[in-house]
């Protein structure tokens, strides 16, 4: 057998000449060298799929339960960091609404990180009050979260651009009124916020009591009733969008969750957090649908133009609350 010098070291066969080895020691070394092994491969598999521009979801625990979330990596920049967007839903329906946007933006060189508020879709329903603070905090910890410390080839940036629909555009704008150096952009979607005169049924909500037995007795009619609000066409023409939708209806807690939201972000008033946009000068475009029944376009645009005077915005002509999902 060949004998090996290290140093002052002889060794016979690998190993220090004279020295056996117990039998609970080679198990104890073997089960490290797999468990090394079992680590690397890990690693491995973690730097293919998010490598993949076609990622899974994935569920993230952050402060208040676990977020589903998915990241999908743009193939066609060269020189990462690449540009990121951020994509928040709005109300009452998932992440799935950006289904159709994902393709295009990561074709344009853009890495898009979505996720479901939350409340609603796959992610959990803390017991807490449903307000703007939450959802903006939310939204900051998965930016930062360490499941994102991507290799350096991978790295997301500091800064990145985030489009928010609905009551998306309230979270978007407390989030930039708080975290204001980590955006480039901003774009809001039909969005909600402002103080406005609501129709009797959102009234009758508001009442102390009943509001809140009627909203549970009748919660999913309620709901499906505003979903094809929320469209112009007959929402049957989404299925995959119907079919998540009805499918979180029926998860515990979403009724409780939908009112506290319903109560606390999407009627309440973040004008201040809209004028401080205005005040930081970030870049801000707004769309509407015009045929938006939910959010009527006339009375926000002035609204808006008021507090965000560098204002741009942009109208889909025959698109109504959720142009992303109809154009």
């Amino acid at each position: 057998m060949p004998v090996m010098r290290t140093g002052s070291i002889v060794r016979h066969g690998g190993l220090p000449d004279g020295i056996r080895r117990s039998s609970r020691a080679r198990r104890t070394e073997w089960r490290q060298r797999v468990r090394r092994v079992v680590v690397v491969l890990a690693a491995t598999l973690v730097w293919v799929s998010v490598s993949d521009a076609g990622a899974a979801p994935f569920s993230l625990r952050l402060s208040h339960g676990v977020v589903q979330a998915d990241l999908t990596l743009s193939s066609s920049c060269s020189s990462p960091p690449c540009p990121l967007v951020v994509l928040v839903p709005g109300f009452a329906v998932p992440m799935v609404v950006w289904d159709d946007n994902v393709p295009a933006l990561v074709g344009a060189g853009f890495s898009v990180l979505r996720f479901d508020l939350y409340g609603r879709g796959r992610s959990a329903r803390p017991r807490v009050d449903y307000r703007p603070d939450l959802f903006a905090e939310q939204v900051w910890e998965l930016v930062t979260a360490p499941k994102l410390e991507l290799p350096p080839k991978l790295r997301l940036p500091n800064r990145f651009h985030l489009v928010a629909s609905s009551m998306g555009g309230a979270i978007a704008a407390a989030f930039a009124a708080r975290h204001p150096d980590t955006l480039d952009r901003l774009v809001l979607v039909g969005p909600v916020g402002l103080a406005h005169d609501f129709g009797p049924q959102v009234t009758f909500f508001r009442a102390p009591g009943i509001g809140r037995w009627y909203f549970r007795s009748r919660f999913e009619s309620v709901m499906l009733g505003h979903l094809q609000d929320n469209i112009n066409t007959d929402v049957c023409a989404y299925p995959t969008v119907l079919a998540e939708f009805r499918r979180q209806l029926r998860i515990p807690g979403t009724a409780d969750a939908m009112f506290s939201t319903f109560r606390n972000t999407l009627l309440g008033d973040v004008e201040d957090d809209y004028r401080q946009l205005g005040r930081r000068h970030l870049r801000t475009l707004a769309i509407w649908g015009t045929e938006d029944r939910l959010v009527p376009a006339a009375s926000p645009v002035e609204q808006l133009r008021r507090m965000i005077p560098h204002l741009e915005e942009r109208m889909i002509r025959g698109a109504g609350h959720l142009p992303q999902l109809e154009r």
